[in-house]
């Protein structure tokens, strides 16, 4: 495979870590090797660990930013960092807070170099 190039800060595919329990969150909030879910379709008893890995092909440092946001694009709630998981970004996003409906998470990646964006949807039930 060849070395992505470009100067603009790559992101991969955001994790979702599923847990029911403020124990199970620390215990996987700590553990870098946690296996993420592929569902995107949650309870609100739930609490998600979001991680999102991102790079600069160049190697400069990135930012990584996160919030909730609406059907409109309207962002609700910015989510809190965790401390790294490994060297990957790690966010809190407690479900409880959001009425049954469609979200989207809304990453942002900054660098010296450039921006990037993602979207990436979920669902919320009763």
């Amino acid at each position: 495979m060849p070395a992505p190039r470009g100067t603009i800060p790559i992101v991969l595919q955001p994790q979702f870590v599923r847990t029911r329990t403020a124990r199970e969150f620390r215990s996987l909030s700590a553990d870098p090797t946690a296996a993420p879910t592929p569902a995107r379709v949650f309870s609100r008893s739930e609490r998600l660990l979001i991680r999102v890995p991102a790079y600069n092909p160049d190697g400069a440092a990135v930012t990584t930013t996160v919030g909730v946001v609406n059907l409109r694009g309207q962002t609700i709630r910015p989510l809190d960092p965790l401390p790294l998981s490994g060297n990957i970004p790690q966010f809190d996003l407690p479900l409880a807070f959001l009425a049954p409906g469609e979200y989207s998470i809304d990453v942002k990646v900054t660098s010296p170099t450039g921006n990037t964006r993602q979207l990436v949807g979920f669902r919320i039930i009763g």
